[in-house]
């Protein structure tokens, strides 16, 4: 048997003993490769909404849960989606059933969706679950800092030598391989947000932190379709990025910061997206 099966198989069967030991927690698709604060939001979110802990598995071999972050792509007839989105617009190689799809992140990934079950997936909610956070994390603090940047972790070496040589002690890097909460109480502490994280902008966002995205030299997997995907469940419109790709352009974003920043309201019905949280995994 080919290394990479007997990988798939070994993961399949761990997997199916962890939900028998484990019967009374949600199995849940996340990325744990690099510790992300998107990703680790399932991890703080997810058992204050369900009243259930969670349990980590690895993919389509049980019955799962799919929420925040771009996991569409990998899904599969046992997955039951809520919230999650797709990273590029691909369509999902394995087959989905339309039942099992109970919110998206934004329209783009609805219509990936509908062209893999073949369905029309209107009325289902949109947006991102990490828009719940203030509801289960309710915080605030004096402002410290102008500006906080967050890279994406492919970015966060660069911009943060780039923060260096700016030499202010008002611009920050903020981490996003941390956990949520200390994540969330560096943002509020910001006046304004620059990330290259999708998850950096969402949070500032639910916490109302002005905010616009910043882009750095290295490529995302999936270019802007995530970020249109989520942008399109705000009102108005998304404002162009800026650039950081050296540190001439590093610091005119960061002194054009504040004409650029704003709150993006989310334009959805939270409470519909709480109520169609799969009711196989509440235990409400």
């Amino acid at each position: 048997m080919p290394a990479r099966r007997m990988k798939i198989c070994s993961r399949s069967i761990s997997d199916i003993l962890s939900v028998w030991h484990n019967p009374f927690r949600t199995p849940t698709v996340y990325f744990t490769n690099t510790p992300n604060v998107g990703d680790r939001l399932n991890e703080f979110i997810l058992p204050l909404v369900s009243g259930r802990k969670i349990l980590k598995v690895h993919g389509n071999a049980v019955s799962h849960l799919r929420a925040i972050g771009s996991v569409v792509g990998s899904a599969g007839p046992r997955s039951r989606i809520w919230g999650s989105g797709s990273i590029d617009g691909a369509i999902p190689k394995r087959p989905i059933k339309a039942k099992n799809v109970f919110a998206v992140r934004g329209p783009l990934t609805r219509g990936v969706l509908e062209a893999a079950t073949g369905q029309r997936l209107e009325g289902i909610p949109m947006g991102d679950p990490a828009l719940l956070m203030p509801k289960y994390y309710p915080t605030g603090a004096d402002k410290r800092f102008a500006v906080g940047i967050v890279p994406h972790f492919s970015d966060e070496e660069e911009m943060r030598n780039m923060v260096n040589m700016l030499g202010s002690k008002d611009v920050i890097i903020i981490n996003v391989r941390q956990n949520p909460t200390s994540f969330v109480d560096l943002i509020v502490q910001c006046d304004l947000i620059l990330s290259s994280s999708l998850h950096g902008l969402i949070l500032a966002d639910a916490y109302q932190i002005p905010n616009t995205r910043i882009l750095g030299r290295k490529k995302l997997l999936g270019g802007n379709f995530k970020f249109d995907d989520y942008y399109a469940t705000t009102f108005g419109p998304q404002t162009p990025p800026l650039i950081a790709q050296d540190i001439a352009s590093f610091r005119e974003a960061v002194r054009c910061a504040p004409a650029n920043c704003r709150v993006h309201d989310f334009r959805g019905d939270l409470k519909h997206l709480l109520d169609q949280f799969p009711e196989e995994y509440r235990s409400w």
